[in-house]
């Protein structure tokens, strides 16, 4: 999937009152904060799981998809299979490992 790119005439931050920069409702407003998780990730076995590059995950056995960052820690994305799509979510926890809410924690 292509990254998105900037628009060329980019809008400027919305305002609340009094002139200061509104907070933002989208989780991905602190992207200053977030870790780099860039790299391939591997189950708790050695198998290659997935390969992570800006906010998009490609897994080894489908097809690429976009991750979303709900903090600085943590994040999701929707994995679809046989019809059925599923929102998974993980956190990084303090060795930099990737705990997944199905159980799963990969490394890199």
């Amino acid at each position: 999937c292509p990254q998105p790119t900037p628009s060329p005439d980019p809008q400027p931050p919305p305002q609340a009152a009094g002139g200061e920069e509104a907070a933002a409702d989208e989780p991905q407003a602190f992207a200053k904060e977030l870790i780099n998780l860039d790299g391939r990730w591997l189950g708790e076995t050695g198998e290659l799981m997935a390969t992570i590059q800006g906010t998009t995950i490609q897994w080894e056995d489908g097809p690429a998809t976009e991750l979303t960052w709900l903090s600085e820690r943590s994040l999701s994305c929707d994995m679809s299979a046989f019809g059925v799509t599923e929102t998974f979510s993980a956190n990084v926890d303090d060795e930099g490992r990737l705990v997944w809410s199905d159980g799963d924690v990969w490394t890199r």
